[in-house]
């Protein structure tokens, strides 16, 4: 089965980064891969809202304010990558095709 999951930001960074929610989600993860494909999409939470408010105040335009959430949500992403051992992807999808492509080397995108 392939299965999408969708992790918020704001479970992972509540006040501070849990590293041992990271910890237990992509050991929950890599043991329900062993017969499950996963895609994991993660999301930038509390921490990106709040670098898009400061930047929207000081007039930054909304690509730019998209771009940082990405951003924030890739430095989330990364913690879950740095967590899946030997499922871990090379690098953070940054598209349906690249995700899909990981998903067929047997990595968790």
């Amino acid at each position: 089965m392939r299965i999408v999951l969708k992790i918020g930001g704001s479970l992972v960074f509540p006040d501070k980064i849990d590293v041992e929610l990271v910890k237990n989600v992509s050991k929950q993860i890599i043991s329900l891969s062993k017969n499950n494909e996963f895609l994991i999409v993660v999301g930038g939470g509390t921490i990106a809202r709040e670098y898009i408010g400061a930047l929207k105040s000081i007039g930054k335009d909304d690509t730019f304010l998209d771009f940082i959430g990405m951003e924030v949500a890739k430095l989330n992403a990364s913690l879950f990558m740095g967590s899946l051992g030997e499922k871990a992807p090379v690098e953070i999808s940054n598209d349906f095709k690249h995700a899909l492509s990981t998903l067929y080397l047997g990595k968790i995108p």
